[in-house]
């Protein structure tokens, strides 16, 4: 799984005659999400002169995408009616990714929701991973647009 570091698989010499002992080191370290191949290419300890390795020394690994980390939820604004459109929500923030809004069923954006009209209104955000990161559901939050208190003279 991604973690921010590089990796490498770990290659296990088979067919190793005890008490030897025989270590093989692996190059082509990766850091990123995705799959890749890795070499064999030389071998160290005990005895492990009497050894060689196998014509095809190349070994397949992947590093899977990660969770988003640090994810905090947009919260719901205290709005009163201006006759402007105002946003609706205080951004969330998430490290791996990027949050998303929509009113509702409406299309998903990366901008804050805005109204004008006094009302309630459905706020749904997700989270959309990077390469090195998944996808993940947000939630719904529930905004209301109150009334303007007009003062009889």
């Amino acid at each position: 799984t991604y973690t921010g570091e590089s990796q490498k698989p770990t290659a296990k010499a088979v067919g190793v005659i005890k008490p030897d002992t025989v270590i093989i080191n692996v190059t082509g370290a990766q850091t990123n999400a995705g799959n890749y191949s890795a070499k064999a290419t030389s071998f160290s300890g005990e005895n492990f002169n009497n050894y060689k390795l196998s014509a095809d020394s190349t070994i397949s690994f992947s590093i899977a995408k990660a969770d988003p980390k640090n994810i905090t939820a947009p919260t719901a604004k205290s709005i009163i009616y201006n006759a402007s459109k105002q946003a609706l929500i205080t951004a969330g923030g998430v490290n791996g990714g990027k949050m998303q809004y929509a009113i509702g069923n409406g299309e998903y954006t990366d901008t804050i929701p805005m109204a004008r009209n006094a009302g309630s209104y459905n706020i749904v955000y997700r989270i959309v991973g990077d390469d090195n990161h998944n996808d993940a559901d947000g939630d719904t939050i529930h905004v209301t647009i109150a009334k303007k208190t007009l003062e009889v003279l």
